[in-house]
Parts: structure tokens; C-alpha cells; sequence
């Protein structure tokens, strides 16, 4: 099962990364299309470390998984609209 998920949402980011080509000066400027291949390796990792029944260290790639996309996304939707604010 864990092994399923995590090949899924590595599928699902590569669709990301995929799609966000079309648009390449939307991908080009993206922390969150950028960060994909942090993302992935922290979810392969925590695969990796619950089949090793390590649990402190799951938590921690767990915690920076969903911290680090928030202030991704963040950082992309401040960026964004400031593009979108016309400047004086």
C-alpha cells in the first residue's frame, strides 16, 4: 500500500511538472513546479524509512513535506500578485 501511494503522488508531480511546461513562463517562475524533485525524493524517503519502521525521522520528511509546500506556495501566489499590481 505505502509503496502504491508513493509511486502515485511521484506520478502525479511529474504530471504537474509536465503540464506546467505548456505554460513556460509560469513553470519557469513556480517554486512548487521547481521543488518537484525535493518533493518526490522526501515522499520515496518516507516510504523507505516506514518500511524500516523508523518513525521520528517519517514525521520529520512528513512535517518538511507540508511545510515547505505551503511556503512554496505561498512564495508563488505573493510573487503572482505582485506581477498582477500595476507599479508606480
Amino acid at each position: 500500500m505505502n509503496e502504491r501511494a508513493s509511486l502515485d503522488v511521484s506520478k502525479v508531480l511529474s504530471l504537474c511538472v509536465g503540464y506546467g511546461q505548456r505554460m513556460a513562463d509560469i513553470s519557469n517562475r513556480s517554486l512548487v513546479i521547481r521543488s518537484t524533485d525535493d518533493l518526490v525524493q522526501s515522499v520515496i524517503s518516507v516510504w523507505t524509512l516506514v518500511e524500516q519502521g523508523l518513525i521520528n525521522p517519517v514525521k520529520r520528511e512528513q512535517r518538511y513535506i507540508i511545510e515547505s509546500s505551503i511556503k512554496y506556495q505561498y512564495v508563488d501566489q505573493q510573487t503572482r500578485n505582485n506581477a498582477d499590481s500595476p507599479t508606480l
